[in-house]
Parts: structure tokens; sequence; C-alpha cells
């Protein structure tokens, strides 16, 4: 705590602020606490999914690695697995090469032969540039109206008023 602000608190209140603080700090050590056993536990269910997934794929993974965490494969060593089920799968002649630095190239829709799809498009931009242009000539009529000064018989009737 600042010293200066606690010179001119009362002692009860500085001690009532040292107990806030301890409970604090002590909330925040079990709140990290919890947080590493939990990311413990999840790390060693994914060791454990990781295991029974290269069971299946027949790997051998030595209980050192295991308990080290010492487990994985590299992104090479999957792409080598793919090509080799694709390998099995599509014969040398019909494979593609898979371009992983370009981006995909996306193919657009079929030209209109008769312009059916063009016009279209045209007249629904004329018909919501017309609707836009009505709405902005009723806004400006509306603020005109909210705007425009009273008559001179309504100003000397709420003149006489008074």
């Amino acid at each position: 705590m600042n010293e200066d602000l606690a010179a001119w608190l009362p002692p009860s209140v500085i001690r009532q602020q040292r107990i806030d603080e301890q409970h604090d700090g002590k909330a925040e050590r079990d709140a990290a606490r919890a947080r590493q056993a939990q990311a413990e536990q999840a790390h060693g269910e994914h060791v454990a999914a990781y295991m029974a997934g290269a069971a299946a794929r027949g790997e051998d993974i030595s209980a050192m690695d295991a308990a080290t965490g010492n487990v994985g494969r590299t992104v090479a060593e999957v792409l080598a697995g793919s090509m080799a089920v694709v390998a099995d799968r599509v014969p040398k002649g019909d494979r593609e090469p898979v371009n992983l630095i370009d981006p995909p190239a996306y193919r657009s829709a079929p030209a209109d032969p008769d312009g059916v799809i063009d016009r279209a498009m045209l007249a629904r931009a004329r018909r919501q540039r017309e609707a836009d242009e009505h709405r902005g000539a009723e806004l400006l009529e509306e603020a005109a109206a909210r705007h425009r000064p009273p008559a001179l018989d309504d100003a000397w009737a709420s003149w006489r008023q008074r």
C-alpha cells in the first residue's frame, strides 16, 4: 500500500486492507494451482490419446518417450503418411500435385448467354436507387417541417395568450 495514503487511514482500515490483500493473494494462488492441475490432466489425456492413435497406426512408442512427453509426429511425417495412403489408392498417373503456396482458384459461374441475369441486376439496382431517392426526399420534407417557423397568425395567437 502507498505510504502517503496509509498515513491518514485509521489503523483498523489498514489492518483490514492487509487481511483482504492476503485473502486475494491466497485466492490467486489457489486459482493458479487449479489451472496447473487442469493443464497437467489435459496433457495426460492428450498423451494417452496420441498413444492410442500410435498403437492403431502400428507405431512403437517407448515408455520413456511417453513419460517425458516426447511424442508426436512432424508435419513431414504426417504428410508422408497421407501420401502413402494416396499412393495406395490412386495410380501415379492420375495424381495431381498439391500446391500449398498459391491461394485456391475459385471458379465463377458460367457466363449468362442471353443477359437475363444482367438485366435483372440492373433493374434491381435502378429500383433500389429510386427508392433511396424517394426516401431521401421524404426525410428532407420531415426535417423542413420540424424546423419551419410558425405562421404569423400562430405567433400572434401565442402572444395573446400570455
